[in-house]
């Protein structure tokens, strides 16, 4: 009796272990079919996937006065999703300009300590040929460095006055002879997913000023790394927006 009930312990131990390695190889797949390939030129995801609403009614007055608007929200597995909403005192076209300006990244925006575009080429999605760059990149918050492979498509309007830009990370980015971190290193991605998108429009119709809405949804690999996405998303994402403001002044 006692030999039975070990038994069925024991598999009912093999069995745990088993859908265990079964939910992570799920979770596993899920996140990775959201990663480019970097053999390819296709971009495996759509604006519609990186670009979300989580402040349907952003506050005007505050948005006047300055403040950049953020929300947040933590999903079971760890991922974080954020947006940020932000008036910026310049054409849509000259902040497009400044996210565009990836190899300067680590003077323009914050926490960058290395950028560099791998290449760049074109997209065909629904017949519509779209600009779009392999961009690598590190950052440095709290002291932790962080490393990751970016595909970025761009998704521009000028009639309409509107710029778009949106990504996702790039699996296996050492598989790109040409990805080499700044200490002649193959490049990896230091976080398990990184989607996310700037759109850039007029403000209340007016050409002269933009609304930049950004969002972002992220996972780190390292416990690390999803607290400090926890604790400092909001005043990173608020100060790319700064950021943003800051360059155009300077032009």
């Amino acid at each position: 009796m006692h030999l039975s009930t070990s038994r069925m312990a024991l598999s009912f131990v093999v069995l745990g272990m088993a859908l265990a390695f079964l939910i992570v190889a799920i979770l596993v797949e899920a996140s990775t079919m959201f990663m480019a390939d970097p053999m390819t030129n296709l971009m495996p995801i759509s604006w519609d996937q990186a670009f979300f609403k989580l402040i349907d009614f952003p506050d005007e007055s505050e948005l006047k006065n300055g403040q950049i608007l953020f929300d947040m929200k933590m999903l079971e597995d760890d991922t974080v999703i954020a947006q940020s909403i932000g008036l910026v005192e310049a054409s849509p076209r000259a902040c497009f300009e400044v996210v565009r300006n990836y190899n300067h990244y680590s003077k323009t925006m914050p926490y960058t300590v290395e950028g560099r575009i791998i290449r760049e080429f074109s997209i065909d999605r629904n017949r519509s040929w779209n600009e779009a760059v392999d961009f690598w990149t590190r950052v440095c918050v709290f002291g932790f460095k962080t490393g990751y492979l970016l595909r970025v498509a761009h998704l521009n309007d000028p009639e309409k006055n509107l710029y778009q830009s949106y990504w996702t990370l790039v699996g296996n980015p050492s598989a790109d002879s040409y990805c080499i971190d700044a200490n002649m290193r193959p490049c990896k991605n230091d976080l398990d997913m990184n989607i996310g998108s700037h759109l850039f429009e007029p403000y209340q119709g007016n050409p002269a000023r933009t609304i930049h809405t950004y969002t972002l949804k992220i996972k780190g690999k390292s416990w690390a790394q999803r607290i400090g996405l926890r604790v400092g998303c909001g005043n990173s994402m608020r100060e790319v927006t700064e950021s943003i403001r800051n360059a155009v002044i300077k032009k």
